[in-house]
């Protein structure tokens, strides 16, 4: 890996600091996921979704031979989401139209494993590569933060449209107008 435990942990530190500073809760949590590395967890305000919003950001695990000039913070989003299998189609075709507007990050949909008891969810995912040999930035962290949770309460207004064919139609047609404008 690039960075090793204590690099890490001190620029999770830094980033934790600053969103505090934003004025939100943060948690680094050291046994996040099956390769134990350390993870900091964001509580984002309560947006226009009303629903929960954790972000949580991690380095990833590189090897050197990866990322010789920079190492990268991953900041992952997720919003639950039981839809019914009629729903999916349409709002597989939403996160396409949504990855080409967004300004940071995808959007994905994570298959669920009922085995595992993990259900399936939507979910968005930015990286922010950071050179080496520098700590985050926090004005690019801190501005990154505000569009992952601008783009959290999208993808909700979106899974709640997609429960009404007439309105999802519209809004496609109207993402759709958006993506054309963009390209013209």
């Amino acid at each position: 890996m690039s960075m090793t435990w204590e690099e890490q942990m001190k620029d999770l530190l830094s980033v934790k600091e600053c969103a505090e500073d934003m004025g939100m809760k943060a948690e680094i949590v050291t046994d996040a996921g099956k390769e134990k590395i350390p993870a900091l967890s964001i509580q984002l305000p309560i947006g226009d979704s009303n629903k929960e919003r954790i972000l949580v950001c991690s380095f990833l695990p590189l090897e050197e031979d990866q990322s010789q000039f920079c190492k990268y913070l991953q900041m992952y989003i997720e919003l639950p989401a039981p839809l019914p299998d009629e729903e999916m189609p349409l709002v597989l075709l939403f996160i396409n139209q949504i990855n080409q507007i967004l300004a940071v990050g995808q959007c994905f949909w994570r298959m669920g494993n009922e085995n595992m008891g993990l259900p399936g969810a939507i979910g968005i995912r930015y990286t922010l590569s950071v050179p080496l040999d520098q700590s985050v930035d926090d004005g690019c962290f801190g501005e990154s933060v505000i569009l992952m949770a601008d783009a959290f309460d999208f993808l909700d207004y979106v899974l709640e449209t997609a429960k009404d064919k007439e309105k999802a139609q519209d809004l496609l047609q109207k993402m759709e107008k958006t993506i054309q404008d963009a390209l013209l």
